[in-house]
């Protein structure tokens, strides 16, 4: 004998899991949000305290050139590429001569992170023609 009415006994059974426990739908929303603050991979450690304390003003630079010289009205233009190894983060620097006609702005592209994987370009490190840098940025 079944001391609650059958609608009640209706709406608890569509509640109650495998494990004979009630769903509880902000119970559930809960976990869902908490789920969502987890790190994807948290395998994965990223101490970028200690990465910027190890290569603070650490910089690598590489000297750069863009051949634009096959397109109507283009030249080959020097650059300068800094790598921060404090923030991964980059920069490109144009070389301006004097009297070449150019604007003295020498920032090619300013300091921002660069996506690490983008859809069917080069690869670092594959081999082709020529070295390929894709930068991506304003």
């Amino acid at each position: 004998p079944s001391i609650c009415e059958p609608l009640d006994k209706q709406w608890y059974q569509r509640r109650v899991r495998a494990g004979g426990e009630p769903v509880d739908p902000y119970f559930e929303h809960r976990k869902k949000q908490a789920d969502a603050m987890q790190p994807h991979r948290p395998y994965e450690k990223c101490d970028t305290l200690k990465q910027f304390l190890d290569n603070d003003r650490k910089v690598l630079r590489f000297y750069c050139v863009w051949d634009h010289s096959s397109e109507m009205f283009g030249d080959v233009r020097e650059l300068i590429l800094h790598y921060f190894l404090a923030d991964d983060t980059m920069e490109i620097r144009e070389v301006i001569k004097a009297n070449s006609g150019r604007d003295a702005a020498p920032k090619f592209l300013h300091r921002s992170k660069v996506p690490k994987e983008v859809g069917a370009l080069h690869k670092p490190g594959e081999i082709t023609q020529r070295t390929v840098l894709n930068v991506f940025g304003p």
